[in-house]
């Protein structure tokens, strides 16, 4: 065999290792991107519930609201409590406890559409974004929700009854308040429409 044989022959195989390592390099690459994605996703989602968890309400909240804010549309809050999860643990137990949260949050996925975004932001309490066109509707969405917790109460398939008190807070489009802000205003609403309630 002459040297250019020779060379020819050692560059087919190098060319044939180059693509080995390529390809293994690909699928690390890849094998990485999910690995990330997955330990992302465990950083912003709620083990218990499947939702988003306090810091991915905060992270994706506030980009959710610079798009509203571009397109000029109101975005609503609701700052929902669960009003006798003490009560559901003391009486049937953590784990029925946990149960009711993870019933809680099928009910909420139901009531609001995929684009909106439904966190659980601690032990017994949920927010909600969702996109309105007018004040008007927040009536009709936390109507929506109502009904939707009162049709699963009255079906009576568990032992325990499901009863939220809402806040509400609206982002107008010429509004900075920030996703922190409308938190707590919507809470204030939530614990001053409760106290009343009283």
């Amino acid at each position: 065999m002459d040297q250019t044989s020779k060379t020819r022959q050692q560059l087919i195989h190098e060319v044939a290792e180059l693509r080995l390592r390529l390809a293994n390099l690909e699928k690390n690459e890849t094998e990485y991107r999910a690995t990330i994605e997955s330990l992302r996703s465990q950083v912003v989602i709620d083990e218990l519930t499947c939702l988003y968890n306090r810091r991915g309400l905060f992270e994706l909240g506030e980009q959710y609201l610079k798009i509203a804010r571009r397109l000029g549309k109101p975005v609503l809050l609701i700052f929902a409590d669960f009003d006798n999860l003490k009560a559901v643990n003391d009486n049937f137990g953590h784990t029925i406890g946990d149960q009711v949260l993870a019933q809680t949050a099928k009910i909420l996925k139901k009531a609001f559409r995929e684009s909106d975004i439904i966190s659980r932001i601690s032990g017994d309490e949920f927010v909600i974004l969702a996109g309105i066109n007018q004040t008007r509707d927040i009536e009709i969405i936390t109507s929506r929700l109502l009904h939707a917790i009162e049709k699963f109460n009255n079906a009576k398939r568990f032992p325990y009854v499901i009863s939220l008190s809402l806040g509400t807070a609206v982002s107008e489009p010429g509004s900075t308040a920030s996703i922190g802000e409308l938190v707590k205003s919507a809470d204030e609403a939530m614990y001053l429409g409760r106290k009343t309630r009283k």
